[in-house]
């Protein structure tokens, strides 16, 4: 394996952990001149859910069948495969588990590796059950996407040999995805693992994330979440059960009732107990880019200030995670600090983000630009359309900027401008009639049928919504983890 690769695979090792994907690499020598011909191809291994360590030779196998040989520079012939480099990240020992072939001796031998150096490895059953619980979960992981029917019996198996596996439990989230039978198949999962385990509180939790995930899809009633509360109340009196998760589930919880202000305090009460939290971070955020949500621009400038504040909070204790990013451009589109939402959102996109939400800020900010291309072609910008707002202040770091409260003056300026345009082009229409002459109204109506007005109305009506529409951007909340 070239020393490039050697260097790749170790920075991947040290920034990821055991959430490092596991990887074939190959060496090639040409039959002719007998010189190694450098390769700098990987394969992503994938494979079914192991029973033993003997098990993920089988990756070896499928690495070999993949491998293709490059052309020798000097002779021109197909190089031969000389060896292949299966690495696995083990959690407990720190570094690479390798499995690496020779042709050779055609045998599989296992190493330790690092950069620093190879070295036999023996694995102890510990060592054997860290390693076959993390590539289980792998296993299982590729299988909710390629195989989602299957995913079901295969992590009940596992979770009847892990039950307080995080990284199994975090996969229950993709069976509700599958629909009503999915859901009662998690259910059905959890609570044998409450039965077995009734004194803790993590099966119980988890039983409450998924209520709220189904009620959130429509799967379940709004009634189900009077039994997660019920479920939620019981985890939290159990040893443990005091928790990050339980108290994010809480305000979650609150939250899909409709109390706004209840979950907005459960989530600070995380952040202050459990820093620096960045699941509350980003919930906190998202609260308040609804409170932002139609409101006047003081009001929606101070929540905006504020949901960015959390946002970069999650960032830093996250900064993997491109969901903070979006929430920052989602922000910041409504600060109309463009440029930085642009950046944003670039570099969300970048770290591999599908979030419908970025899609949705993309869009706006191409709306954006065409608007301002469209001004400067020459369209005739409305009175003080191009003046530059004063720059905004930007709160000390680390200091979480004030939500302006919204005067109770200015309550429901929008119903005052609705009931307003209402009334306005009855007005005009009285004065008209008074002084336009019959003949005139008569060719008016014919150039101008009520269908027309009615359709006219309606773009008028369209046009003052856009500017709002590219600010309300909606964020999936970010599931609770433990």
């Amino acid at each position: 394996m070239g020393r490039s690769l050697r260097e790749g695979r170790a920075r991947i090792t040290a920034d990821m952990g055991a959430a490092a994907f596991d990887e074939a690499f190959f060496d090639f020598v040409c039959p002719g001149c007998g010189a190694e011909v450098e390769d700098q191809s990987i394969f992503m291994v994938h494979a079914e859910p192991p029973r033993a360590v003997d098990d993920l030779e089988q990756a070896v196998a499928r690495a070999r069948e993949v491998a293709r040989a490059p052309e020798c520079p000097t002779c021109r012939a197909p190089a031969r495969l000389e060896r292949v480099w299966v690495h696995m990240f083990h959690p407990t020992a720190g570094r690479d588990l390798v499995l690496r072939w020779s042709a050779a001796t055609d045998a599989v031998e296992r190493l330790w590796w690092d950069l620093r150096a190879e070295e036999p490895a023996r694995l102890d059953a510990a060592q054997e059950d860290a390693l076959l619980c993390v590539e289980t979960a792998r296993a299982l992981s590729d299988m909710a996407s390629t195989r989602p029917g299957d995913l079901a019996p295969a992590l009940t198996e596992a979770l009847g040999r892990w039950p307080r596996e995080r990284a199994l439990l975090q996969l229950l989230p993709n069976l509700v995805e599958q629909g009503p039978d999915g859901l009662e198949a998690a259910y059905h999962l959890l609570d044998a693992l409450v039965a077995r385990a009734p004194d803790d509180p993590l099966p119980t939790l988890w039983r409450v994330e998924l209520t709220l995930l189904a009620v959130e899809a429509e799967l379940e009633g709004p009634t189900a979440l009077d039994a997660a509360r019920a479920l939620l109340d019981r985890a939290l009196a159990l040893p443990g059960g005091d928790c990050e998760q339980a108290h994010l589930l809480r305000g979650n919880l609150l939250h899909l009732a409709g109390d706004a202000e209840g979950a907005g305090a459960a989530y600070e009460e995380v952040v202050r107990r459990f820093p620096p939290s960045p699941q509350a971070h980003h919930n906190l955020g998202l609260l308040y880019l609804e409170r932002a949500r139609g409101a006047d621009p003081e009001t929606a400038a101070g929540a905006a200030e504020t949901a960015l504040w959390h946002f970069d909070r999650g960032n830093e204790a996250e900064p993997d995670d491109p969901d903070y990013l979006v929430g920052r451009a989602r922000a910041l589109l409504v600060l109309g600090r463009l440029d930085e939402a642009r950046e944003a959102a670039s570099a969300a996109r970048e770290d591999g983000s599908e979030h419908p939400e970025l899609r949705r800020v993309e869009r706006a900010l191409q709306l954006q630009a065409w608007t301002a291309e469209q001004l400067r072609a020459g369209a005739a910008p409305e009175a003080g359309a191009g003046k530059k707002p004063a720059a905004k202040k930007e709160p000390a770091a680390g200091k979480k900027p004030a939500a302006r409260k919204k005067p109770a003056a200015k309550k429901k300026p929008a119903a005052k401008k609705k009931a307003a345009a209402k009334k306005k082009p009855a007005a005009k229409k009285k004065a008209a009639a008074k002084k336009e002459p019959a003949a005139k109204k008569k060719r008016a109506a014919k150039k101008k049928p009520a269908a027309k007005k009615k359709l006219a109305a309606k773009k008028r009506a369209a046009a003052k919504k856009k500017p709002a529409a590219r600010k309300k951007l909606a964020k999936k909340a970010r599931r609770a983890r433990g």
